[in-house]
């Protein structure tokens, strides 16, 4: 894993561009703990890991609140401005892929789910050389992040359509669906409910 490690740079997107309707705040700011957010554990965890850059796709609320914290997060950090947040979450992965500008693999990770592993992250990765997405599960449901090459990427970035979901585009690619022992790589928090089931 160290050798792989050494011989290629892995990136992350992390996608913070909704709206938050029922959440009613920005789920970037949701508080993981006393000491940071949801978005700060997400960078952390990508950078323990060993991500060159993490790119944040957030709309123009999320950037004033990144803004208003600004000497909390790490250089490595990209704010990626989604204009049009309203095109979806399609375009704001390809808005995110365009921002980060990055030359390898790519985690792609929603920032309404702040319980990423480090084993699940070495597991896709030790995956990766062979396949060109690999995806979590747990118990058979798919999870994230999900990992992409460098060429889907390429191949996202040039995709005309919008109205796509992402797991049905990486279908062309013959996916890697590797079981994980962890099952919040299934978890959404979308709801005020939601965040005290977990928050508690």
């Amino acid at each position: 894993m160290e050798e792989m490690h050494q011989r290629q740079d892995f990136f992350a997107l992390i996608l913070a561009a909704g709206d938050s309707r029922r959440m009613r705040v920005p789920k970037l700011s949701l508080s993981f703990s006393e000491s940071h957010s949801f978005l700060e554990e997400c960078i952390r965890q990508f950078l323990a890991f060993g991500c060159k850059k993490v790119g944040v796709v957030v709309n123009a609320e999320g950037a004033s609140r990144i803004k208003e914290k600004k000497g909390i997060f790490p250089p490595q950090m990209i704010i990626i401005l989604n204009p049009y947040p309203e095109k979806g979450r399609f375009f704001s992965i390809k808005t995110g892929i365009a921002g980060l500008q990055h030359e390898g693999p790519l985690f792609i990770h929603n920032v309404d789910n702040p319980f990423i592993k480090q084993e699940t992250l070495e597991t896709l990765a030790g995956a990766y050389p062979e396949n060109h997405v690999v995806c979590p599960e747990y118990l058979g449901k798919g999870g994230h992040p999900v990992l992409i090459s460098e060429k889907i990427s390429r191949d996202l970035l040039n995709e005309k359509k919008l109205n796509l979901k992402l797991k049905d585009f990486l279908q062309n690619y013959a996916p890697l669906k590797v079981e994980v022992n962890h099952p919040e790589v299934v978890v959404n928090i979308n709801t005020p409910e939601e965040y005290r089931r977990w928050f508690s």
